[in-house]
């Protein structure tokens, strides 16, 4: 179980732990920085260890791991952080408030202008030494968002000063601008919250499942969410009735959902492309192969392999995960604080471009309003598409 609470040297001992396990370990963990860099961010490390709190002695471990470059490299201590009562997202370069406590609820979706005394832009350049710089922008602004809510990584990155509030200074629909204070002596409390959508998209509705088909409501376009990956026992099993699905069906669209996949055991996810591959391509189906900032390591690589053997068009935002690049989670303890960290042990080649993740065909981004609201314009431009086909 994960202790923060020790002494210097012991997180000395653990920084020492983390360093030699990433470089003895890591495929090439000197791709995205020098060896000589990494050496610096050491002793770095080791001045924060020796004036900070323990939180922030985690957080040292955490921004020196970070500086590997890539998503499957990092120290996370943040199951024993406490988190803010406010979510937010960024849509587009614009950040918005996603939920919030019930009793601020007038602010649900107010665009936050100022966070504390930073811009969206300049918060994200503060997040940046807590966060791999070797992956997506999607990827960077995914990560961000979720640890920017830790009041403990907000003290550390010198955003918050250790008063009682937070200042949100925020924006609403008639562009009139009020400054809100968030509570940080206190924990989120889930109950006192304000709901995430008005209406559930397709996509968020089932959350409890890792693999499920139907047909769009009111269309005949046929729809496979794919986000997470249970046993290989489950995935064959689930394949079949898939398949016999889209063999029954008549459905000459077929829209695959990786949005929300964040990774796994990509093998498992290529024993479901084998078994309806002949299916699909026999029967002339038009594929569109979702993605998004969320779609990471074994998700990215599983939309490559569905949208290459399926003859699909990619549809949404870039993937959270470089098409090429340092994947695999390697998972080990720190002895000391037992902080769950992580290394990359392989190189993955999904395309002959080396960008910073896999690109769209169709490029759509939604709004706050149509997220809050459950519309979902990558399905209506796929509706729209087969009605101008039609």
């Amino acid at each position: 179980m994960l202790n923060i609470e020790i002494t210097k040297e012991q997180w000395k001992e653990d920084l020492n732990f983390l360093n030699h396990t990433i470089i003895s370990n890591h495929l090439n963990p000197f791709h995205f920085v020098t060896k000589k860099f990494i050496n610096n961010q050491y002793q770095e490390a080791l001045k924060r260890i020796e004036i900070g709190s323990n939180s922030e002695c985690a957080l040292a471990l955490t921004d020196f791991a970070a500086k590997f470059g890539d998503g499957h490299t990092y120290a996370r201590p943040y199951d024993s952080f406490h988190d803010l009562p406010i979510y937010f997202r960024w849509f587009g370069d614009r950040l918005h408030i996603q939920d919030i406590q019930v009793d601020l609820k007038k602010y649900q979706g107010w665009e936050i202008i100022k966070f504390g005394a930073y811009s969206p832009k300049e918060l994200l350049e503060k997040a940046s030494s807590l966060v791999a710089q070797g992956e997506s922008a999607g990827y960077f602004k995914n990560e961000a968002q979720s640890i920017l809510r830790f009041i403990e990584v907000l003290n550390y990155l010198k955003i918050t000063n250790e008063n009682n509030f937070l200042e949100l200074t925020v924006r609403g629909k008639e562009s009139q601008i009020e400054i809100i204070k968030i509570c940080i002596k206190q924990s989120c409390d889930m109950s006192n919250m304000t709901k995430t959508f008005k209406n559930v998209p397709l996509f968020y509705s089932r959350m409890n499942e890792p693999l499920w088909f139907q047909k769009i409501e009111g269309t005949d376009i046929g729809y496979f969410n794919f986000t997470s990956y249970p046993s290989k026992k489950e995935i064959k099993e689930f394949a079949k009735d898939l398949n016999e699905w889209i063999k029954k069906e008549t459905f000459k669209t077929l829209l695959i959902d990786f949005r929300i996949n964040g990774g796994g055991d990509g093998n498992r996810g290529k024993i479901i492309l084998d078994k309806i591959k002949k299916t699909v391509l026999s029967k002339n189906i038009n594929v569109y192969v979702a993605i998004g900032e969320v779609t990471f390591s074994a998700g990215m690589g599983n939309a490559s392999d569905f949208h290459k053997g399926l003859k699909g068009t990619f549809i949404g935002k870039p993937t959270g995960a470089r098409p090429n690049g340092y994947q695999e989670n390697n998972s080990f303890t720190l002895p000391k604080s037992k902080m769950s960290c992580s290394y990359s042990s392989d190189y993955y080649t999904y395309s002959e471009n080396d960008t910073p993740g896999i690109f769209p065909d169709i490029y759509i981004e939604s709004s706050w309003e149509e997220f809050y609201h459950g519309e979902d314009p990558l399905i209506n431009r796929i509706i729209n598409n087969k009605l101008r086909e039609n």
